[in-house]
């Protein structure tokens, strides 16, 4: 094992690229107990039996802070074995908090859009666990054979938070660059992804998103996509780095009080009103799907509340504001669903008609 110089180093590196991310916080993390943090991802972050993983390297630094305490949640606790045990692994080290909510092979198209007993949606998992965060690890298996470009992908996460906070209003989510910045679009994710985090971030629900970790192909992994021990300390010095502004609890309000000498002001002060209350969007109606050569018109109504909507026809979907997309897919069917700060609305599906066919869609 490497000694913790090396970690120790690359942490504090990292922290000094966030020390901004919980500067707007309204929100107390760990008054009530330690924070609850979900970490959901794929094989990077489940490890394979025999690995430390990076939660490993995550956990023992955040204990070594003073002024935070960490509960990982989550619904499995062990390692893949190749041969299809999903896990039932070890770990090189087992003194650590090991509950997670990753897979080998996870794909965040998965848990949004074919949710099962290994792959359950976001929504579930914060009902089910409560976390203070969600640190989100996924991506790599979506880029590599889901979503043709990172601008498709990032539609996906808008509604991987838009669903996580429809569970919980003021969960905060760190979002993970990847570090397997040799395999296709990655480059172009990590580019967009602190725009995409500052888009989605508000002052009670904060999304903060984690450096590059530096990986060199083939000395910080031992394939193209999976990390060596070196790989994982990198990897859990940038979650680290940026999950520690999150996980600090909030000094005490001051309250402050009048002098005796010192009357208390008279002038009147404008109160803020609260913001009004968001509810979750109506599922779209008069959903039609009208398939013209290798493209797919997807157009439907407005639906009350919503912001943007998201049209998916087979694996391939588009994130608009209007009331019209146009995805490239040979698909037989298409579905669409409004979201906005509150949530998400159910899908309406329809059967995909070819041009010049006739009739309407039917709702499915």
């Amino acid at each position: 094992m490497k000694t913790m110089a090396t970690f120790a180093a690359a942490l504090a590196l990292a922290t000094g690229l966030v020390t901004t991310a919980g500067a707007a916080s309204t929100s107390a993390p760990g008054v009530n107990g330690p924070s609850r943090v979900l970490i959901v991802g794929d094989s990077v972050t489940q490890g394979r039996d025999g690995d430390f993983t990076w939660r490993y390297f995550a956990w023992r630094a955040l204990q070594q802070q003073q002024d935070v305490s960490v509960d990982f949640v989550g619904n499995r606790t062990g390692t893949h074995v190749d041969g299809g045990h999903l896990w039932d692994g070890a770990y090189a080290d087992p003194d650590f908090d090991q509950d997670h909510a990753a897979r080998w092979g996870m794909s965040m198209t998965e848990m949004l859009h074919s949710p099962s007993d290994v792959a359950p949606t976001i929504g579930s998992l914060v009902a089910a666990y409560d976390p203070d965060v969600i640190v989100e690890t996924l991506g790599i298996n979506d880029l590599s054979y889901v979503y043709g470009n990172a601008e498709d992908f990032a539609d996906e996460v808008r509604l991987f938070v838009a669903e996580a906070r429809a569970a919980k209003a003021d969960v905060d989510v760190v979002l993970g660059a990847l570090p397997q910045t040799w395999v296709g679009d990655v480059p172009d994710y990590n580019a967009l992804l602190p725009t995409l985090a500052s888009e989605l971030s508000r002052p009670e629900s904060r999304v903060a998103a984690t450096p590059v970790a530096q990986w060199v192909n083939g000395v910080d992994t031992y394939d193209p996509a999976h990390p060596t021990t070196s790989g994982q300390e990198k990897l859990a010095a940038v979650v680290t780095g940026t999950l520690r502004p999150l996980v600090i609890p909030a000094p005490p309000a001051f309250t402050p009080t009048s002098s005796p000498s010192q009357p208390a002001p008279t002038t009147s002060v404008p109160t803020t009103q609260p913001p009004a209350h968001v509810e979750v969007p109506t599922t779209p109606r008069r959903v039609r799907a009208i398939a013209r050569g290798k493209r797919i018109v997807v157009t439907w109504r407005a639906s009350a509340h919503a912001t943007r909507y998201v049209a998916k026809c087979g694996t391939r979907g588009k994130s608009v504001t209007g009331i019209r997309a146009v995805v490239r897919s040979s698909a037989g069917r298409c579905k669409v669903r409004a979201l906005n700060d509150a949530g998400a609305s159910p899908w309406r599906t329809v059967v995909v008609r070819r041009s010049g066919q006739g009739g309407l869609n039917r709702r499915q």
